[in-house]
């Protein structure tokens, strides 16, 4: 499975992506690359409703790239936006 489904949140910018699930955005060989052009397409994602814990969220970032951690971070992969 190589594509994607989104639906466009905004007239400029954003879309959902629909149809997908933990096993999908963690294990599908194809799903980095869709993800990766629908975000160039759209700026940004949105995946609602997942319920991923941090070390899944963490495993799906590094499937779409390199990952920066920043020392003294609970988990240095993920940054806490406030």
């Amino acid at each position: 499975m190589d594509a994607i489904s989104t639906r466009k949140l905004g007239k400029t910018v954003g879309a959902e992506v629909i149809g997908v699930d933990r096993d999908r955005l963690l294990h599908d060989e194809a799903f980095p690359e869709a993800c990766l052009e629908a975000l160039d397409a759209n700026g940004v994602l949105v995946f609602k409703e997942l319920y991923l814990d941090d070390a899944a969220q963490v495993e799906f970032a590094r499937r779409l790239g390199e990952v920066v951690a920043v020392p003294g971070h609970h988990i240095p992969e993920i940054t806490e936006i406030s």
